[in-house]
């Protein structure tokens, strides 16, 4: 996924940097927009395109982002299974984008790089939050780009007050010769996605024992006081198992009704042992569906409209 990410910085940068672009028609060649370490390698890379200026964009460090921590659950069935997702992992990916000129100082350098660094600036600014889809618009997103992705607002945070505070340090592992450069130092939150953890199959059918106790200390239900009861649990879905939400489900001879929710899941009771009828309605669908409780052995409590 961090890869996704600098892929929307690369096409954001292209894109709205006009100092980047040369030639006729102006444009934005390979190599002048780059995310390897500023080193002495880089340098070399810098002299080898010409007059063209580039941007070096560093992913310098990646932290967990504790303010938006959640241990909120998200459930979905498929075929009677229960799976459930954490919500996902708030991640900051932190760059430093520093401008690169080819010209020396008697050629106005250090101007060029700080106008470069402005228009950076700008453009991160007026992007804020990055959706990707809007900014690879009008085209169309890359191959195998991810859903969770293509529309999600990612938070950004440009320049801090704090800045970086390991600025220095982090010039002096550039290579002997680098002196400190002033660059743009920006966060992008990025979810990683967790794994779905299955919890198991779809309870259908409760079983509420109900009776006087043999005595204050035993679990056991005197003979000829039991009373049991069912509450049962089952998905209401049209053609290709799409979940119908909103839909009206009775039991009919007991007239019990109740809604499904947005996954199509409804509860219903609570009922004895016996042969019912079971009602589902929406629109101008219905279907009957007579049922058994407690359920039969390979048997449920599911309604196809």
């Amino acid at each position: 996924m961090i890869d996704k990410l600098d892929s929307v910085l690369d096409h954001l940068f292209r894109s709205k940097v006009d100092l980047l672009k040369s030639g006729s028609p102006p444009t934005v060649i390979d190599g002048q927009i780059d995310f390897q370490p500023p080193d002495d390698a880089w340098i070399t890379h810098v002299n080898g395109l010409g007059s063209r200026k580039a941007l070096n964009v560093y992913l310098i460090d990646l932290r967990e982002n504790v303010n938006l921590r959640s241990n909120e659950k998200v459930r979905s069935y498929n075929n009677g299974v229960i799976s459930e997702e954490l919500a996902p992992v708030q991640m900051d990916c932190h760059y430093l984008i520093t401008a690169w000129s080819p010209a020396s100082e008697q050629q106005g350098k250090t101007i060029e790089e700080h106008q470069l660094l402005y228009q950076v600036l700008a453009v991160l600014l007026n992007n804020r939050p990055i959706v990707p889809r809007k900014i690879f618009e009008p085209d169309p997103l890359p191959s195998n780009f991810p859903d969770i992705l293509a529309d999600a607002e990612l938070p950004m945070t440009i320049v801090p007050a704090e800045g970086f505070p390991k600025l220095a340090e982090f010039w002096g592992t550039m290579g002997n010769n680098r002196r400190w450069k002033p660059g743009v130092y920006v966060t992008v939150t990025l979810p990683v996605i967790l794994d779905k953890q299955i919890s198991g199959p779809m309870v259908i059918t409760r079983d509420i024992k109900l009776g006087e106790r043999t005595s204050p200390d035993e679990r056991k239900i005197k003979p000829g006081t039991l009373d049991e009861l069912f509450r049962i649990g089952g998905q209401v879905t049209q053609s290709a198992g799409v979940p119908v939400e909103g839909a009206s489900v009775m039991i009919f001879e007991l007239g019990i009704t109740t809604k499904t929710n947005k996954d199509g899941r409804y509860s219903i009771g609570t009922l004895r042992r016996g042969q019912y009828t079971l009602h589902a309605e929406f629109d101008t669908r219905v279907r009957e569906k007579r049922i058994t409780i407690p359920a039969k052995k390979g048997s449920d409590y599911n309604v196809e409209l």
